[in-house]
């Protein structure tokens, strides 16, 4: 498992649970104590930024998600993966800052894509997926969630799987059946 796959794992467990342990996720993985130390530091410094996007306090994830950015501009794993979480904080705003979740989307999509970072690939298509679905434009929508989906399997990060269907779940209900709707429930 590469050290994106336990990052993603990892970041999925503390959204399930709320807390997590050093031992528990040394144990889980089975990392070394210099793996441990990577991941205690990107639990640290990156995701305090998500974690105040699932709360709901937007302007404290920007702060975070740029000083993220900022930090770790010299890394560039790290620079993308920041990068990824502004999109998503531009992506959620009310209404959505279409131009700039796309452009942060895009350029950690880039990014991943030239340091081979799958996982964030297949978020960085997702979130662009959704961004889409949510303003109107179908087919690149159906272009980007396929992708998601595909590099999913492909990585076999299935606990992602669900959760295109559930973006598309009000989507499928204000709009015409099959297109994209379709292709996401036959997908998952």
């Amino acid at each position: 498992m590469t050290f994106e796959e336990i990052l993603d794992h990892a970041i999925a467990m503390l959204q399930r649970r709320g807390r997590l342990t050093y031992s528990t996720l040394k144990r889980q993985f089975q990392i070394d104590d210099a793996a441990l130390e990577d991941l205690k530091n990107e639990l640290l410094y990156a995701h305090p930024a998500a974690a105040y996007l699932l709360s709901g306090r937007r302007e404290d994830a920007i702060v975070h998600g740029e000083r993220a950015l900022a930090r770790e501009h010299k890394e560039r794993g790290h620079e993308a993966w920041a990068l990824r979480l502004l999109g998503e904080i531009a992506a959620r705003h009310d209404p959505p800052q279409v131009g700039a979740a796309e452009a942060h989307y895009q350029q950690a999509l880039a990014l991943a894509d030239e340091l081979g970072m799958r996982p964030l690939m297949a978020h960085c298509h997702h979130g662009l997926g959704t961004l889409y679905a949510v303003t109107g434009q179908q087919e690149q929508a159906r272009t980007a969630l396929s992708a998601a989906i595909a590099l999913y399997r492909a990585i076999d990060m299935t606990f992602w799987l669900p959760q295109p269907r559930r973006h598309w779940g009000s989507y499928k209900r204000t709009h015409a059946r099959g297109g994209i709707a379709g292709l996401v429930q036959d997908s998952v």
